[in-house]
Formats: C-alpha cells, structure tokens, sequence
C-alpha cells in the first residue's frame, strides 16, 4: 500500500453513534461551495469518482482512493458562448474508467434548455480518452428544466443512455461503442416526448419506461443489446413510471404509483408490476402507508426489491418511506421515517446488500435549530436490517440533502451530498472483533512545514485515523490509512501540533490514543486578537471553498484546518458579515501571506480593506496576482472597530480567524476566462423582493411561471440556514422569523436562479 501524501488541509467530521454500529471514515467537500453533486461509482479497487458541475460553468469530475485521498480532478466546459454543461450519470467499465452523461444547455429565466446530449470517458489517471456531444431537440414542459437520462455500461464497454426528446418522439436509446463512437440511435413508439424515466441493463437486455400517450399509463420498452426492441406495451401508472429493474432471465419489473388502488379511499399508492421475458405481465402489487404514497426508486438484489418513495399525511410535509418485497412482490418489511413532524423527508438513493439489509440517503431531520429559533434539514443517511429494523442513522452531517449512494466490496457505504460535491465514507461495523489503541506513536523527521507520525500496527485493524491541529486550533484534520506512517505537509513554521492516532476493527474505533505534540522549524506567524468581543465579532467567512460560520471565538480563532485552493490571476469573491449590537462602521481586513515568508507586511498582502455598517452579508472581491509561489499558506481574516488595524498584536473590539489557502502554480480559471461568483444570478428576468422590509410576507416580483418546483433557502446573519421551503404562487411565508436582517436564495432543481437581502420587520 502506497503513503498517503497529504497536500492541503481537509476537513473531516467524525462521527460515531452510541452503539458504534458504524462510523464516519471520511468526509471530502470538494474546494468550491458553488459546486453542486450529481452522481457517484466506484470501481474495481473501490476508488470513488464523483461528478457535478457549477451551475452556467462546467462539468467536474474528481476521483479519491477508498482512503480519501483525491487522486485528480478534470473539468469540461462546451467551448461556445451562453452553453453550459451539467452531469446526470456516471459508470465505470470493466477498464476502471468513468463514464459520465449529461446535457449541454442555455439557460433562460432559470431554466435549463438542453440542447445536446454530453458524453465524457476518463481513464483511471484522468486522461480524457474521448467526449461525445449528441444533439439533441428537447422541448420543455411548463415546469420542466433539464434532460431525464440514464446510463448503462456492458462487459465490452459499450455504452448505452435512455432518454426521450422531441426529436425522437418516443422512448430513445442510444449505443456507443469503447470508442465513443455511435453504434446506433433507436426510438421505440412510446408517442410522447419528454416521457423517459428509467432504465437498467442485465446481461443482452435492456429496459426502459416512461409515459405513454394515454392518460395514466406507463410506457415499457424491452431491447435487446443489438438496438431491437423484444416487446413494449403500456400499464397503469402515472409519472411515467418511476424505475425500472431487469434479472438475470429477463424478467422485468417496474415501479409506479395511481391513486386508490389498495382501497377506494387509499390515495396516491405504491404500484410494482413484473413481466416476463416476452412481455407477459405476471403480476401487479399495491402497497398503501397511510397517505398519498408516491415511490421514487427500488434496486434489485439477490431476489428481493428494495424500494423508496415518501408519503404525504400531514399538511403537505412528506415522510420517507422505504419498502423491501420478494421477487414475487409480497411485502416483507416497510419503515416510515419522520423525525420531523412539521417538514419534509425525502429518500434520494438506495443500495441493497445480498443479505436483505438496505442503506437509503436523503434529507430529513432531527431539524437543525438556527440562532433565530428557526429550524432545517440536514442530509440523512440510514441503514435497515434484513427485517426492516432500523440499525443506525447518521444526522450529524448538515452539508446539504444526501443525493446517492453506492456499497464498497466490503459493504462500506459511499454517498454523496449536492452541496459542494461533498462525498462521504460510512464504515458498516457488523463485526465483533476489537481493536487495542496503536501503541507507540510519535512524531519524526519535523521540518519547518512537513512531519512524520509512526505507530505500531494492531491485531485485527483493517485502518487506522490519524488526528492532527495546530494547538490553537478549534478542529482536528482526520486522515484514513491502511499504514502505521503518515507524512505530513502544508503545516505552519514555528507552531506547536497536536496528534493521535486510532484503531479501527470490524466492531468499531479503539479511541485515539493520547494526544501527543510536536514543534515545526523556524518562525512562526504573529499573533493578534481583539481584547473585546463585547459589541463585534466574525460570524461568517465565505471565500472559496471555505464556509464558516462561528460564534464569539474570544478575540481570535484558528481555523488553518479549513482552506480553499486559489488560482494565479484568479478573481476571487466571497461574502463576510459580522455580529454588532447595532450598526455602526467596521473594518474587515483580509491578508494572504503570498509569499510564505510568515508575514503579512509585504507589499500586496493586504488584499482587502473596506469599511461599512452593513449588517448583512457583505460581498467581496480580490485578484490573485501572479508570479506567486504556490503551495499552502495563511489567510488572516479581522472584523474591527475603529480604523484599520494591523495584522499583528492586539486591537481594542473585533476578532480575527485565520485559514489557509493553496495559490495554484500557474494562471487558471474556470472555463474560458470566467470567474466563478457564489452567487450569481442567472436569466433575464431580474426578480424583485417586496414590500422590503416585510412584516408576514415575502413576495418575489419576476418570477412569472413560479410553481412547487422552486426552493428557498433563507440565511441569518450568521449564515445558519433558518428557513428552507418550497414557494407557493410567488409569495413566502415568513411570519416565524425573528426581526432582523437576512439572506434568501431561490433555486429550481438545485440550480440557483435568484439571491439577495431582506429585512424581516
């Protein structure tokens, strides 16, 4: 097994439940808050590929070990003006490269407007080996936005997407050869556009679905890999139909949903079907919760179907369901989950192990409670016995709503958040076995900004977790290894680091073993604070990848575990915002030490410093100059009263935090000269929030075809989310809120389409 070389600071939250059934292994958030996740796989040696994209920028494409590590990144973007690209679907073939599949698009008030399929093939290495465009003709429905396609690979490489344009008037199926070359474009007499909404692969047979021209019923069509279709027929079902799954003997079955099909008062209810292959229907099961019951997705695994879907009860609020039947439909086991009863859960992704045991993501609760008393979701990732009983959740990470996940080859569990490409490593400890605490730990070879940490190897542990910080820090960086060794770099000079390290059995983590420290080479930076907290403070720091909201930190806080990589002629804008009693002018100040000699004195360091009173979100901007070294090094962030001050010694009011950024070695940017904005605003239509300030309601002027599709999220000052909800009509309720200043961003399908300010009366 090869070191683990570790470049930047990488934040990781550990978390453990109380009867240590798994753990968290890994976090890895990707270094840009703008990006958004699509999908993940992994391949043969479990190394785990992420896509996503920046909304109007490009595809991103990032690849980790089963460790964490983040082996490479590529991104594409489409080359012309006003067209962008997204990701939807990912596979790796049987070579360990990754297939991804999406849509090039313009955007207009919002919208994504597709208008070419996008097909990308990376090598294990990231080289790219090929990029198909298809173009496509896609007509959008009133609330549409995007392409529906999926994605399937086969033992040679071949690949094959579904989906369904206007150009094709029907189900579509599209093959490409290993080569990226089109082996053929099928299009079965499914007589609706836009009506693709599943697929899967077994063996030479394929299986698609979506809605067929009648009212109410669902389109299948069955190919084999040649591009023949074997039958098609349609059902009862609406939505298109849901998923689709095939066996091994050809056999298929789909997922739907139609109202009072359990009883004549039973609502919106699960619906599965099961064809043979020739077609012929073998049965039809109906499955109620107690509400309108609407499935999203199910995996066939070892003969039993294991299903998602969410219910809606009460008030609208939905519940998530999850459903596990056997091959002859008959229901096994089902769990509601509800751990809020006044918002949304919602399923996103499932895997099943051969055993009967399920893992699902989404988002749900227990609700986070923000500084105002207002409450949000968080991303959930839950893990179902072979019975139904469920054997942990884990709630403690808020980045975002879980989107997917995929099981390791040792049932670990993969899964991935939309918010910052965010992928995370869930450790499933079904074993007894136990582990003593590594023995013999310390620290060597201790340079100005690189160490060694060596321990002994203990019986029975499949990893270990190495903790490290600066003293003053208020974070641990976790590392994952197979090793006893791990070197160290990117640390500060002249600073005291703490470390421990971990054994991790099939029944769970010793527990660190005792914190030990070591003092890195030369000179270390200067310390500064404010002697007052008393009327300011820092309460959030948004630059780049880092994203930091805190509270009173006592004058001063040491955040270098967070860092944001920085590119040479890179514009680079961010937001700060501070806690007063009342408004009066602050300073905010930033300095980079560009060229890591441990001080923030030399010319162009000081790379911003404004003045103002404004409470809220305060944007801002520097550039990168060029000709820099690259590498780690530190970013000191102060918030004062009183005028400029210096980034060394004390200063009366305010408080100073301080990060690392990592300066790229050449001049790069995203796509062709573009400079990525946290928020930007897209479309031509330029919304308008009214009355400001509100008292009950909020209205947004501009958005004319605003319907349940669209999301807001409302910020406090010290950007906690504190509201998030679907939009009715174009007005938001928001009589919970305290009175105070706040941020809003509106989004359709996870793509931002609005942000700005407001003040609740």
């Amino acid at each position: 097994m090869k070191n683990s070389f570790l470049t930047s600071f990488i934040v990781f939250l550990f978390s453990m439940n109380t009867q240590a059934q798994y753990s968290t292994d890994w976090i890895r958030p990707a270094d840009n808050i703008a990006k958004t996740g699509s999908m993940i796989a992994r391949d043969s040696s479990d190394n785990l590929f992420v896509t996503g994209f920046i909304q109007s920028q490009n595809i991103y494409t990032r690849k980790y070990d089963k460790f964490g590590t983040l082996i490479w990144e590529k991104s594409t973007s489409s080359g012309i003006a006003s067209n962008y690209e997204k990701p939807v679907w990912m596979n790796i073939d049987n070579n360990n490269n990754a297939l991804i599949v999406g849509y090039r698009y313009t955007l207009t008030s919002g919208r994504d407007f597709p208008n070419a399929i996008i097909v990308l093939k990376y090598n294990s290495v990231g080289s790219l080996l090929w990029k198909k465009v298809i173009p496509v003709s896609v007509v959008l429905t009133k609330f549409g936005s995007g392409l529906f396609l999926r994605s399937q690979v086969d033992q040679s490489g071949n690949l094959y997407i579904g989906t369904s344009t206007a150009s094709t008037s029907g189900l579509g199926l599209y093959k490409l050869n290993s080569s990226g070359i089109t082996v053929f474009t099928k299009t079965a007499p499914a007589n609706l556009p836009m009506g693709f909404s599943g697929m899967r692969l077994m063996g030479n047979r394929l299986i698609t679905s979506g809605m067929a021209s009648n009212t109410g019923q669902v389109a299948l069509v069955s190919w084999d890999t040649a591009g023949n279709v074997i039958w098609s027929k349609s059902v009862q079902g609406i939505s298109g139909g849901n998923d689709v799954e095939i066996d091994a003997a050809g056999n298929s079955y789909l997922l739907t949903s139609f109202a009072n099909q359990v009883t004549a008062t039973s609502g919106q209810d699960f619906l599965m079907y099961k064809f043979n292959a020739a077609g012929t229907q073998q049965w039809k099961k109906k499955y109620d919760f107690g509400g309108n019951d609407y499935p999203t997705r199910f995996t066939l695994v070892n003969n039993k179907l294991s299903v998602i879907g969410y219910r809606s009860v009460n008030a609208g609020y939905f519940d998530w369901v999850t459903l596990q039947t056997n091959a002859a439909g008959n229901k096994l086991w089902s769990s509601i989950y509800n751990a809020t009863t006044s918002n949304d859960e919602l399923p996103a992704s499932i895997a099943a192990k051969a055993n009967g045991e399920v893992f699902v993501t989404g988002k749900g609760g227990p609700a986070i409670t923000g500084v105002t008393g207002s409450s949000f979701l968080r991303m959930i990732t839950v893990k179902y016995s072979n019975t139904g009983v469920t054997k942990w959740i884990d709630s403690v990470n808020t980045s975002g709503f879980g989107l997917a996940c995929t099981l390791a080859k040792d049932s670990s569990l993969f899964a991935l958040s939309h918010t910052n490409m965010t992928a995370y490593h869930f450790l499933d400890q079904t074993g007894t076995a136990t582990c003593g605490i590594p023995a013999n730990v310390f620290s060597s070879n201790v340079g100005t900004v690189t160490a060694s940490v060596t321990w002994s190897a203990v019986s029975g542990a499949s990893l270990y977790h190495l903790r490290y910080k600066m003293a003053s820090a208020a974070n641990w960086t976790i590392v994952s290894t197979a090793n006893t060794s791990l070197f160290l770099s990117g640390l500060s000079a002249g600073s005291t680091y703490q470390f421990a390290v971990e054994a991790v059995c099939s029944s769970g983590p010793s527990g660190y073993s005792t914190t030990q420290s070591f003092n890195t080479l030369g000179a270390g930076y200067c310390t500064t604070g404010g002697q007052s907290q008393a009327k300011e403070y820092l309460s959030f720091v948004w630059i780049g990848g880092i994203m930091n909201s805190t509270g009173n930190n006592n004058g001063y806080a040491d955040y270098t575990n967070l860092s944001t990589p920085l590119n040479q002629g890179q514009v680079v804008t961010g937001y700060l915002s501070g806690l007063v009693r009342y408004p009066e002018v602050e300073n905010y100040s930033i300095w980079i030490d560009y060229n890591k000699n441990n001080s923030f004195a030399d010319p162009g360091e000081h790379v911003l410093n404004l003045n103002t009173d404004f409470t809220g979100w305060i944007g801002i901007s520097f550039t990168v100059p060029t000709g820099i070294p690259g590498g780690a090094t530190r970013m000191r962030v102060t918030m004062s009263y009183g005028g400029t001050p210096s980034p060394c010694g004390v200063y009366a009011n305010g408080e100073t935090e301080d990060y690392t950024v990592v300066i790229s070695s050449s001049f790069s940017t995203t796509g062709k000269g573009q400079t990525t904005e946290l928020f930007s605003q897209s479309g031509s239509v330029k919304p308008v929030l009214y009355p400001n300030p509100a008292a009950d309601v909020l209205y947004i002027k501009g958005l004319n075809e605003m319907q349940s599709v669209y999301q807001a999220e409302i910020f406090d000052l010290a950007g906690k989310k504190v509201k998030s909800a679907r939009i009715a009509g174009n007005g938001l309720n928001i009589q919970t809120l305290k009175t105070g200043n706040y941020f809003i961003r509106i989004t359709q399908n996870n793509a931002l389409v609005y942000s700005g300010n407001f003040l609740k009366k």
